[in-house]
Order: C-alpha cells, then sequence, then structure tokens
C-alpha cells in the first residue's frame, strides 16, 4: 500500500519531470489540490513536503509553490526507497536496543531505510515527533505509545496518519480508545502463568508492582488478579503497588516499608527487570534479611537482570518482535487491507533460574 501523499507526490513529480509544469511557474494551490485529489489539506501538504526536501518544488509564504530552477532537466526516475519511521518512548531502556536490532536487521534485508525517534514518553515530544516524520516522508510507522494506560491527545494524529495512508502498528502496548495493530508480549497471560509458577512452589502471600503509565502495567496486574482467582487464593490491597513516572521512587519506598513490616509475604512480582534491580538493590541495603527468604519475580528476562537474584522472569521477545512487525509493516505495504486488525501477540514463556 502506498501512503496517499506518496502517490500525489508521484503524480506531481511526473508532471514536473514531464515539462507539464515548467520550471519557475506555480503548481495549483493546495484547496484546487485537494479537490483534484479527493483528500485532505494535511495530505497535500505532506506531498508538497516531499517534493519540496528533493529539491524540485520551493514553497514561498505567501507567494505559494513553485517548480524549482533546473527541476525538468531532471533526467533520472527518482529512486523509490521504503521508509519506516520507528517512533519508542525510549532509545535507552535496556530493552530498547535489541528491539531496535531486530527492526534495523530485517528492514535493511528489505532494503528499507530506518528514521528512528524517540518521545521521551512525553505526549508533546511525541506530537513533535510524529509532526516530524511525516515530513520526512515515511511509508509506514512502527511506534510504541507514550504512556498507553492514560488518555493520549495524540489520537488524532494516529488517525491522521492513517487516513493519509500510512500503515501504523503499535509495538509492546495498545490504546483502548483506537483499533491500532499492536504486537506485543500477551501480558495478561504472562502475569498469570508468573503468578501460578508461584503459587506451584507454595508461596501463597505475593505481592506485585506495577507501572501504571504503560497499558502492559495494567494488563500484568490483571494476569496476577486472574491467577488469584482461578486459584481461589486471595490478596489484599496493601499488596498491590502502582506507579508512575512522578512517583517511583515514592512508591519503591513504601515497597520496602511493607516488606519489613508484613512477614508473611513470600514473594514480589515486578513491573521489569529494571524495577527488580532497584527493589533489590534497596533491600541489600536497608534489609539484606529479605533478599534471603524472598522470591523475585520479573518481567523481559534480560541480560541486565541475569546476574540478580530473580527466581523466575517471563522473557520478551525482544529482537524477534522487531524482526515481526517490520514483517507485518511490510505485508501492508505490499496491499494488505489497512483496516483489518492485525494484531499478534507472542505467547508467555516462563524462565526458571
Amino acid at each position: 500500500m502506498v501512503a496517499k501523499y506518496r502517490k500525489i507526490a508521484d503524480d506531481l513529480r511526473g508532471k514536473i519531470l514531464g515539462g507539464l509544469y515548467e520550471e519557475g511557474t506555480s503548481i495549483p494551490t493546495e484547496q484546487m489540490l485537494q479537490n483534484d485529489y479527493q483528500v485532505s489539506r494535511h495530505t497535500v501538504r505532506q506531498a508538497i513536503s516531499l517534493l519540496v526536501n528533493e529539491g524540485l518544488l520551493v514553497s514561498e509564504r505567501g507567494s505559494g509553490t513553485f517548480v524549482a530552477e533546473r527541476a525538468n532537466r531532471v533526467e533520472e526516475e527518482h529512486e523509490k526507497t521504503i521508509t519506516v519511521g520507528v517512533l519508542l518512548t525510549s532509545l535507552s531502556d535496556y530493552i530498547f536496543p535489541e528491539i531496535i536490532s531486530g527492526i534495523e536487521k530485517t528492514l535493511r534485508e528489505n532494503n528499507c531505510s530506518l528514521i528512528l525517534s524517540s518521545s521521551n514518553n512525553d505526549f508533546e515530544q511525541e506530537k513533535e515527533c510524529l509532526l516530524s516524520l511525516q515530513n520526512q516522508g515515511i511509508d509506514a510507522l512502527i511506534m510504541e505509545p507514550a504512556k498507553s494506560n492514560c488518555y493520549n491527545p495524540n489520537i488524532s494524529e494516529y488517525l491522521r496518519i492513517r487516513e493519509a495512508g500510512i500503515p501504523l502498528i503499535f509495538i509492546n502496548s495498545r490504546i483502548d480508545l483506537i483499533d491500532i495493530p499492536t504486537v506485543s508480549l500477551d501480558d495478561v497471560s504472562s502475569s498469570q502463568y508468573l503468578t501460578e509458577a508461584l503459587f506451584e512452589r507454595n508461596l501463597e502471600k505475593i505481592a506485585i508492582v506495577t507501572n501504571w503509565d504503560f497499558k502492559q502495567g495494567k494488563d500484568r496486574l490483571e494476569g496476577f488478579i486472574k491467577a488469584h482467582l482461578q486459584s481461589d487464593k486471595l490478596f489484599s490491597n496493601e499488596d498491590i503497588f502502582c506507579f508512575n513516572h512522578s512517583n517511583r521512587d515514592i512508591i519503591l519506598n513504601s515497597v520496602i516499608n511493607y516488606l519489613e513490616r508484613t512477614a508473611e509475604v513470600d514473594a514480589l512480582i515486578c513491573y521489569n527487570d529494571e524495577l527488580a534491580i532497584d527493589l533489590i538493590r534497596l533491600l541489600t541495603q536497608t534489609c539484606p534479611d529479605l533478599i534471603e527468604r524472598l522470591t523475585i519475580a520479573s518481567f523481559d528476562y534480560s541480560q541486565l537482570g541475569k546476574s540478580y537474584p530473580i527466581t523466575l522472569s517471563a522473557e520478551h521477545p525482544k529482537h524477534v518482535l522487531g524482526e515481526k512487525v517490520v514483517q507485518i509493516i511490510l505485508e501492508k505495504l505490499k496491499g494488505t487491507d489497512d483496516k483489518k486488525i492485525s494484531t499478534y501477540l507472542f505467547r508467555p514463556k516462563i524462565i526458571v533460574k
């Protein structure tokens, strides 16, 4: 599937190179192009921006858009390369380099280029990145939405991207308010299986610490609750800790205080390896005896966590996830109906160390 603005740019490029629009002359106005191609003004502007970046058009504020000098003398056909934008919430977190590696490898094998960007898990930065990627002429977009468990004010931008014919796929988490294909770990089942694995070890009292900024944090809590219901086990409100970016350190201290005063807790499920490591370090400093009796479980099974006393881990597909999402996006670019929801969930795999 070729994005709408790409089709318009290709048509305008052909008219320029064919001499229909001569050097120095203006092309039709945005309104006229909207009517001609039956698209939104945003899509028309994307097409014009692409040709401006190629040096075929020049936009002058208040005057219009003109064919650049020497544009009609271009002899070689413009080389078309598929460009995929990748927008992540972070480029530095321990799990993302492996995901990026899988994406980059599969794109390279298919002669596609990559534009990488990061929102830093911030809505405003995400919007800026979305606009920038579109202006750079991407053909498809892979992204992890910022704060996916919160209302996202950029939903309208996602819809605008789809309207422009640019395939969009989320990774790691979805947004409930809008149907966007998603490639991720099955977080609900992973957490359920992880909790059940702890029950099989005769660990009755289990606490969980999860990240409420992200949809996967909510899903992991759901799996924790499902495991208790299906095993006829009870938990209390005190066993559940939800944090976000602004109160993370406060909540971690609350977890430590709870573990110190509640000897009944047998196991602790952590949102990811990074969180587990931070809690292990805090426990080592404040109450090292707890490390000996407490079973720590986590998510990701990363290289970072393998040297710490994390007993069970729900493995994240990492590199394989990156490969899979590119395979799906390329199929969409080949003509798969973008209206079809192609969500792919990786089945849970529990690692026992």
